[in-house]
């Protein structure tokens, strides 16, 4: 985790608006001059002015944000991580729960299927749910860029409670 990324964790909700407004406003005054000779400009402060309004929603909750999860019949979450790659016969986006080693030996299986209709998370008991996590906005993409949400990993989480300690 680099100062910047930190830099924005910290930030107030408000701080996070103003720097949104701001990159706006540098996107439009770009426009405005160069039209769309500047579009790379233009590109680059839309993107960090959404980004900072997603982080400015996730500031408004606390520094959180609802990421979907695995939970059994009593609601307890089980420890499983929602992968997305690419399916072998159709090359479409597909989504599976990996389970921990621990659950996958209480379980008997690896990957659970996602989807409220699946017959292998009815038979095991299990139901996706939601939760509230640690979360960061980021500008992702292979190229064409998006800002995402994503949850904070544990090693993540305690850099910055050290952080805000000092």
């Amino acid at each position: 985790m680099n100062a910047t990324q930190v830099k924005n964790l910290t930030m107030s909700e408000s701080e996070l608006k103003a720097e949104a407004a701001k990159y706006a406003a540098k996107k439009e005054a770009s426009f405005r001059r160069c039209d769309t000779d500047g579009f790379l400009t233009q590109w680059a402060n839309g993107m960090l002015s959404e980004k900072n309004r997603e982080q400015a929603k996730i500031a408004a909750n606390g520094g959180m944000a609802e990421f979907p999860c695995l939970i059994t019949q009593d609601g307890e979450r089980v420890d499983a991580e929602m992968k997305t790659f690419k399916c072998q016969y159709t090359y479409s986006d597909k989504s599976m729960w990996l389970l921990s080693e621990k659950e996958a030996a209480k379980y008997g299986r690896k990957w659970i299927p996602m989807g409220k209709n699946s017959r292998v998370q009815k038979k095991l008991g299990l139901a996706e749910g939601t939760e509230m996590a640690p979360a960061e906005a980021r500008i992702n993409g292979s190229g064409m860029g998006y800002v995402e949400v994503r949850r904070l990993t544990k090693k993540e989480i305690d850099y910055l409670a050290k952080y805000e300690a000092r």
